[in-house]
């Protein structure tokens, strides 16, 4: 490696002294005093030290430790050269203000040119315009990152940064903060995301669909389907051979149950479902969790009961992602609920919980176990110790629905209590096919569960 070689042969006395204590000379030893000793390189040099040291690997193991060797010489260089030049000062402390800016310690980082003593007179402009591009990378980065905080920088930065770019962090960041701020703070920050697409008639993809989430933080669902339509309908209609369109899809049939459009979901799965097999392979699997996840849900709430369950369970068997399988797990049980097939549930249940053994903590599939326990006549003693549980997890988790429904459960079981109390047990973002409230009515009343859930749908149901 002619490039090795002649780093090498560059080293002064003092920088090799600096190698040998801070590198790393012992692992690669044989490369390095080899090319040390070696008065030119030639091809043979790497020939001969392969063969009398890594003949038992192979040569891309070789060539991976020259390089190594490399870069492990580099660093030294960069890090503990007495140099003064001030490329390596500067780039010395560009990797000092990213570790900085990474723990959100801003100050400290702004403060690392008076320790690395730099005259930015020679680069004033890139040394600011590069400080704020490794804060704004930061925020890009983080999952935990203050909207607020971002929203300072962009003020305190007097820099122009692409719309695009900062309108799509700003989505981001405030989906990322939805559990630290109050609901009205949220929606000010969305209208004022909304408020400024809006402005800008923005008709790129991206944005189109950032202002669309913008509008779902304010909770304006309706507005948000209807340009969802229009969206879909002007760029993609009928297309499903680009990953735009097909992520568009899913986001509209999601929107569908969302806000009831029962006639633009059945067109969906209608046209859809003859046109699978135009999707590219690389982006169908995908598609198809989603697309059958969607469907799953329709068909629940138009009493096809089968279909549902059929595909639900498709998503279970084909997804990889741990928490996508657990979500439709939950759904699937909500679903066996409401059909009153609780031998089945108990069956399916033992069965997933054998092969994921985090289900029995989950609160939504605890909460289905006790009521498919109650309509097996399961003792009162055994039925209290799985109230306890739920409202246990509710406690540590600090989720205040499960602990209400556990007492509208105890209250059901040991009091004949019934209850008007709507509680939304699912997170936001899921479909409320789980109704507590209305299972304990249906039980009272004599009634069929499954037709109040359907009963809810039909409220919600539109023509757009």
């Amino acid at each position: 490696m002619l490039a090795l070689f002649n780093l090498i042969k560059s080293l002064s006395k003092e920088e090799k002294r600096l190698y040998n204590i801070y590198g790393n000379p012992a692992r690669y030893q044989n490369i390095y005093q080899a090319y040390q000793k070696a008065l030119e390189f030639h091809k043979s040099l790497d020939t001969e030290i392969f063969q009398n040291y890594y003949s038992e690997n192979s040569k891309a193991y070789y060539s991976m430790q020259k390089k190594e060797l490399y870069e492990d010489i580099l660093s030294v260089l960069l890090t503990r050269s007495n140099s003064q030049n001030p490329v390596y000062q500067f780039y010395n402390m560009i990797s000092s203000m990213g570790i900085l800016i990474e723990r959100k310690l801003y100050q400290e980082a702004k403060e690392c040119s008076k320790y690395f003593k730099l005259d930015f007179q020679l680069f004033p402009n890139s040394y600011k315009n590069l400080f704020n591009e490794l804060i704004f990378t930061a925020f890009e980065s983080m999952n935990t990152a203050s909207y607020s905080e971002f929203v300072n920088f962009l003020k305190q930065s007097n820099q122009e940064w692409d719309f695009e770019r900062v309108v799509l962090l700003k989505i981001k960041l405030l989906n990322l903060n939805l559990d630290g701020l109050d609901i009205e703070k949220i929606q000010t920050f969305a209208d004022e995301i909304y408020q400024e697409l809006k402005s800008k008639s923005v008709t790129q993809y991206p944005l189109k669909m950032a202002s669309i989430h913008a509008l779902k933080l304010k909770k304006d669902y309706l507005n948000a389907h209807k340009e969802l339509i229009y969206v879909y309908e002007s760029q993609f209609k009928d297309s499903l051979d680009k990953k735009q369109a097909l992520d568009c899809l899913i986001e509209l049939m999601s929107s569908c149950l969302k806000n009831g459009d029962f006639l633009n979901m059945n067109s969906i799965l209608y046209k859809t479902r003859s046109k699978i097999h135009l999707i590219p392979e690389e982006y169908k699997s995908e598609f198809l969790l989603f697309y059958n996840e969607y469907s799953s849900l329709f068909h629940f709430y138009e009493n096809d009961l089968p279909s549902a369950l059929k595909e639900i369970q498709y998503v279970i068997e084909h997804s990889k992602d741990p928490i996508h399988i657990e979500k439709c797990i939950c759904y699937k049980m909500a679903m066996l609920v409401a059909g009153d097939l609780q031998y089945q549930l108990t069956n399916e249940l033992a069965e997933y919980s054998a092969k994921y053994p985090d289900i029995l903590n989950n609160p939504y599939i605890i909460i289905c176990d006790i009521l498919a326990s109650i309509n097996n006549l399961v003792p009162k003693t055994e039925l209290n110790e799985k109230i306890e549980k739920l409202e246990s997890i509710g406690k540590k988790s600090n989720q205040k629905n499960i602990i209400t429904v556990s007492k509208l459960l105890y209250n059901f079981i040991f009091k004949k209590k019934g209850t008007e109390e709507e509680v939304q047990i699912y997170p936001n973002d899921w479909e409320p096919i789980l109704l507590v409230h209305l299972w304990i009515k249906a039980k009272i009343e004599r009634v069929f569960y499954y037709n109040l859930v359907i009963d809810e749908w039909l409220k919600r149901r539109k023509v757009f």
